[in-house]
């Protein structure tokens, strides 16, 4: 009997604690969450490892001899990966490129590149960086283009 005592004592004093933790709000990339420095850094990165395979524009255009990628940018990419975490995309990026030497990159550098696509596909810049945070970059979401 003491111990469902107890256990009713600290659930009703569980129950009543007020909630510390802030919860976070969705986001769309469509309302400004890259810098255009982290775009530009991003571009930077891109264009020395990414743009061999998808192409200085995204699109998917190669170089010769480099095996063809998909686009990273624009409508295709919105398209495919429409309704995903920046989280998901991350750590697809992360732990799968370059194909040939996956996180070779720091997250910076990453999370960089993302920035560029995001701007590349015309996402509007913001205030703030993204972060390399996981749990932040959970609450963000890639939708195609807004009617």
């Amino acid at each position: 009997m003491l111990k469902s005592f107890a256990g009713a004592a600290l659930a009703a004093v569980l129950i009543t604690m007020p909630v510390t933790v802030a919860a976070q709000e969705e986001q769309s990339i469509w309302e400004g969450v890259y810098t255009q420095e982290q775009a530009a850094r991003g571009e930077k990165v891109n264009s020395g490892v990414c743009a061999k395979c998808h192409g200085l524009r995204g699109d998917g255009a190669n170089e010769p001899d480099q095996p063809g990628g998909p686009a990273i940018a624009r409508y295709s990419f919105l398209r495919k990966w429409d309704g995903t975490s920046l989280a998901a995309l991350f750590t697809y990026v992360k732990t799968e490129m370059p194909p040939d030497n996956p996180a070779s990159r720091s997250d910076q550098d990453y999370i960089d590149v993302i920035a560029h696509m995001l701007a590349l596909s015309g996402a509007p810049t913001g205030e703030t960086e993204l972060p390399t945070d996981i749990e932040t970059l959970d609450y963000i979401f890639i939708e195609q283009k807004p009617e």
